[in-house]
């Protein structure tokens, strides 16, 4: 193996680190889990923030927000972006505790219950990732409640999937190709200078294209 292109984890760093210190590139993609090692991220905090935007101009002023395991640097930062651009339009966060545990269909799904309880007039939803957004549009359907017309979701993390729903997901979408393709040409770069002295660390930061669909 001449170089190694690794979504990380959070819980391989010293596996990671040894492998570089063997002579071996790595390139990050997705998170930045070790600064010191190469990394193409997408830009997650404004992501959440340019979306609380987008709904404000759509006419949304009570929006909820499902997170992820806040530990994790892109559920971090996405949420990060929410309370910012929340905190600028004087909006009042909605969200809970919960919502940072988990991010599957069903977290999705008891999560926008409970804050649908908690905040009846709610008339929007940010979910991190499209899987969440899955709970929240089959809930929605069950509470009878209209999309977009009641309530509208984005999700932060849009995948294909999001178009080929009864009702496609507008998502905040990361350039996967473009993110693929600069990994490798960084990870042969690396392979092509190999022999030369270490190079500060290269760090590409892509920002997500916001594809609007029915759920806005």
């Amino acid at each position: 193996m001449d170089a190694l292109i690794i979504a990380s984890t959070g819980r391989n760093s010293r596996l990671i680190q040894d492998i570089q210190a063997s002579g071996i590139p790595v390139v990050q993609i997705i998170r930045e889990q070790i600064p010191k090692i190469n990394s193409i991220v997408a830009d997650y905090e404004a992501t959440g923030y340019n979306a609380v935007h987008y709904l404000y101009n759509l006419g949304s002023r009570s929006i909820g927000f499902l997170g992820g395991n806040n530990r994790i640097v892109p559920f971090h930062d996405r949420y990060e972006g929410y309370r910012r651009a929340m905190q600028e339009l004087h909006l009042p966060e909605l969200t809970m505790p919960s919502s940072f545990v988990g991010h599957s269909f069903e977290r999705g799904y008891h999560d926008a219950k409970e804050l649908l309880f908690q905040f009846p007039n709610l008339d929007a939803f940010i979910t991190s990732v499209d899987s969440q957004g899955l709970g929240v549009l089959r809930l929605l359907k069950e509470q009878k409640k209209r999309v977009p017309e009641d309530v509208r979701v984005i999700s932060l993390t849009g995948h294909t999937i999001g178009a080929l729903l009864e009702t496609s997901m507008t998502a905040m979408e990361l350039p996967a190709l473009e993110i693929g393709e600069s990994a490798v040409r960084m990870a042969i770069d690396e392979i092509e200078n190999s022999n030369s002295k270490p190079s500060t660390p290269k760090r590409l930061v892509f920002p997500a294209e916001l594809v609007e669909r029915e759920s806005t």
